[in-house]
């Protein structure tokens, strides 16, 4: 899918509507996945600027982090800026928060950015 498309039906899906990135991930493949039934793993991870990989499967079912450095490239290819791109980038922050208070202040940030 040529990123102008995936930007198209990625944009009513906001990553401000959740407060775990794995399901946000899950909306966009399920969106396009239904847009396109031929639609894999593998065509996500391209058309999000990575290699041909299942590395967002395996994200998604959450045996890998998404790092703020990987969700950059992401973030691009989604087109997202301002407020959803920020709440992606604290969303991320505090899914992968080690200890309570620390997940306690990314909560905070998140609904303060809400």
């Amino acid at each position: 899918m040529k990123r102008r498309g995936l930007k198209r039906i990625a944009e009513p899906i906001k990553p401000s509507s959740f407060l775990d990135y794995r399901l946000y991930l899950k909306a966009l493949y399920t969106e396009l996945k239904r847009v396109s039934d031929r639609y894999s793993y593998i065509q996500f991870a391209e058309d999000l600027g990575y290699a041909p990989t299942n590395l967002l499967h395996q994200i998604i079912q959450g045996y890998r982090p998404l790092t703020e450095g990987t969700a950059q490239t992401m973030i691009e290819s989604l087109g997202l800026k301002g407020l959803e791109r920020r709440y992606l980038v604290s969303v991320i922050a505090y899914n992968n928060a080690k200890d309570e208070v620390e997940r306690s202040e990314y909560l905070e940030k998140l609904l303060a950015l809400k």
